[in-house]
């Protein structure tokens, strides 16, 4: 969304069309991909991050006061392991946001696994976030050489890999997810 639709002025949200669908939407993913890959743990470089964390609070705060029974969602990509700098960052930025109500209710998580599986830390990474007293969530899955067909051996391993961590399978028993088209 063009930052003119949101923030006319600095400060100051918008989001006239919200009020529509106040009370049907269930979850609102109100922060996307905010925070840069490498070693910082800081935000990506973006003129609606630049200012750190005062817009990414004003934009949950407004889509509390747009919908209070929506869950409102901070998801990324490349946070699955506990010691790297990008979750660290995100975990200061909710722990922050929960420590002075800022209203955020889940973190969502999209992993990209290698070929090797999760990092041995992810279980600790979601039991963290999950302590700050927010919903925990997967909201995107990539596993590298995910190219497969149902019917080789590798196919099954993948589907299965899928499938471990709660993608619903099709009748066919292989997962919900495209292949390597």
């Amino acid at each position: 969304m063009k930052t003119a639709a949101t923030q006319p002025s600095q400060g100051q949200f918008s989001f006239a069309n919200a009020d529509q669908y106040r009370g049907e939407i269930h979850a609102w993913d109100v922060v996307h991909e905010a925070f840069a890959d490498g070693g910082s743990g800081g935000r990506r470089d973006s003129n609606l991050q630049r200012t750190g964390d005062d817009g990414i609070e004003a934009a949950f705060r407004t889509a509390r006061a747009a919908d209070a029974s929506a869950k409102l969602c901070s998801n990324d990509y490349n946070t699955e392991d506990w010691p790297a700098a990008k979750t660290q960052g995100v975990h200061r930025m909710v722990q922050d946001f929960k420590s002075r109500g800022v209203p955020i209710d889940r973190v969502g998580f999209q992993p990209h696994f290698g070929s090797g599986g999760q990092p041995d830390s992810f279980q600790a990474t979601l039991t963290n976030f999950a302590a700050l007293g927010v919903d925990v969530r997967l909201t995107e899955l990539d596993i590298a050489q995910a190219c497969w067909t149902p019917s080789t051996r590798h196919g099954h391993v993948v589907a299965g890999r899928y499938t471990e961590f709660g993608f619903q399978a099709t009748g066919s028993g292989t997962p919900m997810v495209a292949g390597c088209g």
